[in-house]
């Protein structure tokens, strides 16, 4: 916040955003003269914004409300104040900062004595907050050899590496599953998450816009969002597996109990939560654009539970 004596001046303030966003603004004039009528400016790059402007007693704002980007006036009196507040809806895929620079231009025939400090950005850290999925399968049915109908798997004998245990999803060896309802899978953004049920953590995985052939249980393309010790790695596949193109790792120690919860954008990145904990976004990906089909990857020995997923809006 800016501290600032003997000439007009803008003071910021703003939240971290999660979805919403406030930025406040406020000008002050300290200096001999009575009043001054300034002009506020303020570029909105947010949807929906919509401002408000009050003023201390004997000052006074042209508009007290407003949509959009600011651009008004004010009366302000030696001392007093007008304190502008912007509201907006950042965009769902935003990530990374949010920063909005608002301007204070004194009127025609005054002499600002440091118009240097007339300008102030609020930056604020995007906060992405973990969307609520859809449970799809809580695994609460007789132990199986399979997942059952809704999921796709390789089996032999009848058999499958992931199957029903004791009302988890167990990996008897490693193999992937991919849900089938809706056949086609989901839309272009689509997220995913599962509850891990015991200590096996290296390597387990969910799935994300698995699309193409299915080769011995393989599908031809998916994007593979992967616990390893310490890191969670997301990674794009091709080949049925063989080609394995890194996007992200990110810093994220999982336990038995943690939900990883991942959602695809349309542009192919990837958002990650360690609970409700966000751990990052990974590079777009040019080759995951479309649709697909979600699922899970599980070394011998991993327990999960609680497998969730939709489409995203």
């Amino acid at each position: 916040m800016l501290v600032l004596y003997r000439e007009l001046h803008l003071l910021r303030g703003g939240v971290p955003l999660d979805g919403l966003c406030r930025a406040r603004y406020s000008t002050r004039r300290d200096g001999p003269r009575a009043g001054w009528s300034p002009n506020i400016g303020s570029r909105a790059t947010l949807t929906g914004a919509a401002w408000t402007c009050v003023a201390s007693a004997g000052s006074s704002c042209a508009a007290t409300t407003g949509t959009g980007s600011i651009n008004t006036t004010v009366s302000v009196l030696v001392g007093g104040t007008a304190t502008f507040t912007l509201n907006g809806t950042v965009a769902p895929t935003a990530s990374g900062t949010l920063a909005n620079t608002a301007t204070v231009t004194a009127p025609a025939g005054t002499t600002d004595t440091n118009p240097a400090n007339n300008s102030a950005t609020d930056t604020d850290t995007i906060i992405i907050p973990r969307p609520t999925l859809g449970l799809l399968d809580a695994f609460t049915r007789a132990n199986a050899t399979t997942l059952g109908g809704n999921w796709s798997q390789a089996t032999i004998g009848g058999a499958a590496a992931i199957r029903v245990n004791t009302n988890q999803a167990f990996a008897n060896s490693a193999g992937n599953a991919y849900w089938n309802v809706p056949a086609a899978g989901f839309g272009a953004r689509q997220g995913a998450a599962f509850t891990i049920a015991n200590s096996t953590l290296n390597g387990d995985s969910l799935i994300l816009k698995a699309s193409g052939t299915v080769l011995l249980g393989v599908a031809q393309n998916f994007i593979r969002v992967r616990t390893a010790g310490t890191q969670v790695f997301v990674e794009t596949t091709t080949t049925y597996g063989v080609t394995v193109t890194q996007s992200a790792n990110f810093t994220a120690t999982f336990a038995n109990g943690d939900t990883l919860t991942a959602v695809v954008n349309a542009d192919g990145s990837v958002d990650v939560w360690q609970n409700a904990t966000y751990v990052g976004r990974s590079a777009a990906a040019a080759a995951f654009t479309g649709t697909g089909r979600i699922g899970i990857q599980l070394p011998s020995g991993a327990r999960v539970d609680n497998f969730s997923g939709q489409t995203v809006p």
